[in-house]
């Protein structure tokens, strides 16, 4: 009876040592025994492969393309290293839009932080230049009044507005009126965000205060004005009205007509109230009915 023969006896011989040692009826059994392992062995292998199957064939795949991406990339680091600058070339173009946007979003963020400090600074050299404006108009204004004219006097006061209360300003001063009104109108266009949010700060708060002065300056020589020689001023100070408050011409000459109705009442109320003792002691025949039709005309 031939002995039980394992596969692992073999290993390492040749056939001779095989039929050296074993009878014909054990290599057989091994070479059958053999056989069986070889068919076991490559039954499994069709398992395993089977299953795996497609995703072998996805990693081919992935390994072709990793393979298509190491190359180029190995290009481009070649090219990087060894090839002629080209920072000119049309492929810079995004680049270049996108420094250029940057650098004009940090000129714009520069320039919102600066705003208020223009804006003071603006509002500053306003506030000279209607100081010395004023100055120039008050100058100007007492060459033409007496030295010693007491303003208290009411009778001196109606006889200076019925004779001659003209106030002859010089063209190029009158013209200064329109520079400050144009001044004045270009601060609001050009900081009107800043008027309607930063409302309590100090130079918002001088602007309004040097737009109030210069109106009441306006208003002041607007309705004093009572000669033909000063058309001119009383045009100019009207220009000014309307672009400095930035309303219609509509608007100004309402505006100027009411001051001028106010003025010219103040003075009618001041004349009947002086006129009235003298008519009671009939003095000189004074009508203060005639005063009032004079003002009227």
């Amino acid at each position: 009876m031939a002995t039980q023969v394992t596969t692992e006896v073999v290993e390492g011989k040749t056939a001779d040592d095989l039929f050296e040692t074993y009878s014909i009826e054990d290599v057989r059994q091994i070479i059958s025994n053999l056989s069986d392992d070889i068919t076991s062995k490559k039954q499994r292998l069709k398992l395993l492969v089977g299953n795996k199957y497609r995703d072998l064939l996805h990693v081919a795949d992935d390994i072709i393309q990793m393979n298509g991406v190491t190359r180029s990339t190995n290009d481009l680091l070649m090219d990087l290293a060894f090839a002629d600058s080209d920072y000119n070339s049309k492929k810079l173009s995004n680049l270049s839009t996108f420094n250029q946007s940057i650098s004009q979003e940090n000129i714009r963020k520069t320039q919102s932080l600066n705003r208020p400090k223009v804006l003071g600074n603006i509002v500053h050299d306003l506030n000279y230049t209607l100081m010395i404006l004023k100055h120039k108009i008050a100058t100007e204004v007492s060459k033409h009044e007496s030295s010693t004219r007491d303003c208290s006097d009411l009778s001196t006061k109606l006889k200076d507005y019925d004779n001659d209360f003209s106030q002859t300003i010089p063209k190029k001063m009158s013209d200064e009126l329109v520079t400050v009104a144009k001044q004045i109108y270009l601060i609001h266009y050009f900081f009107k965000t800043e008027m309607s949010i930063h409302r309590d700060s100090f130079a918002i708060i001088k602007y309004k205060q040097l737009l109030q002065e210069f109106t009441n300056l306006i208003k002041n020589h607007l309705t004093r004005i009572n000669h033909e020689s000063d058309s001119d001023f009383f045009v100019n100070l009207s220009i000014s009205y309307m672009i400095s408050n930035r309303v219609s011409l509509q608007e100004s000459i309402d505006w100027i007509l009411n001051a001028r109705l106010e003025f010219l009442t103040d003075i009618a109320v001041i004349q009947i109230g002086f006129a009235r003792p003298l008519l009671e002691n009939g003095s000189n025949g004074l009508d203060p009915f005639k005063i009032v039709s004079r003002i009227k005309k």
